[in-house]
């Protein structure tokens, strides 16, 4: 083979490459009506599309929740099929996501004026162009999101936002963020709850996460949006929160509680410092598969109410009465079963309380503080995921005796001992 045939193989094989590796185009167009409950979803699909799959969104929630325009036909619950390649998918979205088959599945945070939606509901989890499977990961997305306002004499549309490669788990709302603090931390707050009360609100948010990024010493390095929903319509009062890799998402629920947020504070501020510390436990470091509810749940209550005493928002009286609540809330769910085997039983529930009160028993075992502690366990796989096993070479490497090792090993998984256990080493540490 001469030089001149072998460069121009040498060129066709980058060429393939490049064409092979580059992004296929996808375009959601979302418009509002500000006013109206409809979301208006428009797709610039490339060429010979056949099917979109949507088969990562909760069960059922295409047919239930999805109005197809266009000749277009549903299959099997997830995927959309196109009878027609030239047309244009559309779709409308009436309802919101405040729906009960919702409640377990993110996003559960409706906007009461519908003004915020959950990006990755409408992106295709793949693709099948021309018989060829394409991934999302070979997708290269873009969202054109328009509100439309209108009033008596005209109406007038006006472009939101343009988002390019954007981050799919994540609410994108209508409304504009505040400004970023100097932590790098904006808010959208829904116009129903008092000035005074968003104020106070936006400076507390703001003090959890400094005091997280200073005490883990690990900033997240990328802004982060709080989105405050109020639900003065529910018929209950609630308080519902949800963290993504970076947004925190809080839901007031009723009537007093959205009028009187005053009345709520330690829960209202409680929920958010938990949340907060998920951008850490959850989306800096990750809890692998398998991971029980009490060390990333339980590990974010630890903190939270760290966070509450350092900001001023709950005396180092009140710190130490909820701990012995919830020491006994654990103990009685250890009953029967040990601690890292606590969801699979009807004590589930105590798994909240019991992962701050191992922690808070760890803690002072080794007279370390939480964060220390907790920079400790992760520092055992080193790596940024974690797990319970992490924890159980943690303790087994610790300077502990024996016996006091064994013991904390019981509390995690012998379903025999860890009640007793756990009772010993709260009564011996409450002595000293």
């Amino acid at each position: 083979m001469n030089i001149s045939k072998t460069i121009i193989i040498c060129l066709l094989f980058i060429a393939m490459n490049a064409v092979a590796q580059s992004k296929i185009a996808l375009s959601v167009n979302v418009e509002k009506q500000i006013g109206s409950n409809v979301w208006q979803v428009s797709y610039q699909l490339p060429q010979f599309t056949q099917t979109l799959d949507f088969s990562h969104l909760p069960p059922h929630f295409l047919t239930n929740h999805f109005a197809l325009k266009g000749k277009t036909v549903v299959k099997d619950g997830s995927i959309i099929q196109l009878t027609n390649l030239d047309d244009i998918l559309m779709l409308e979205v009436s309802d919101g996501f405040d729906v009960s088959e919702l409640r377990f599945n993110a996003p559960f945070i409706n906007f009461s004026n519908n003004g915020a939606f959950y990006a990755d509901y409408f992106v295709p989890h793949s693709l099948k162009v021309a018989d060829e499977l394409i991934t999302r990961d070979a997708l290269s997305v873009t969202f054109n999101i328009t509100a439309k306002m209108k009033n008596e004499q005209n109406q007038r549309t006006l472009t939101i936002n343009k988002v390019s490669s954007l981050n799919l788990a994540q609410f994108v709302s209508l409304t504009s963020p505040s400004n970023a603090s100097n932590d790098g931390v904006s808010f959208v707050i829904e116009p129903n709850l008092s000035n005074e009360f968003k104020v106070q609100l936006e400076q507390n948010s703001a003090k959890f996460m400094r005091y997280f990024s200073q005490q883990f010493n690990s900033p997240l390095n990328r802004d982060v949006t709080f989105l405050i929903n109020a639900n003065s319509s529910a018929p209950y009062i609630g308080f519902l929160g949800s963290a993504l890799s970076n947004q925190v998402m809080f839901e007031i629920s009723g009537q007093d509680a959205v009028q009187h947020p005053s009345k709520y504070q330690r829960t209202i501020y409680l929920t958010l410092a938990h949340e907060a510390l998920h951008l850490w436990n959850a989306h800096f470091w990750h809890p692998s598969d398998g991971t029980p509810i009490w060390l990333y749940e339980g590990s974010a209550d630890f903190f939270a109410y760290r966070a509450m005493v350092h900001s001023g928002l709950m005396p180092q009286s009140h710190f130490e009465y909820f701990l012995q609540q919830q020491q006994k809330e654990c103990l009685e769910g250890v009953k029967q079963t040990a601690l890292s085997h606590l969801e699979s039983t009807p004590a589930i529930g105590a798994s909240y309380p019991c992962g701050r009160v191992f922690l808070e028993v760890l803690a002072n075992a080794l007279n370390k503080n939480g964060f220390e502690l907790w920079l400790a366990i992760m520092n055992v796989s080193e790596g940024q995921s974690y797990s319970v096993e992490d924890v159980y070479v943690f303790i087994e490497r610790a300077e502990l005796s024996d016996s006091l090792k064994h013991a904390l090993q019981d509390i995690l998984f012998n379903n025999e001992k860890a009640h007793d256990a756990l009772k010993s080493i709260i009564s011996a540490q409450s002595k000293h």
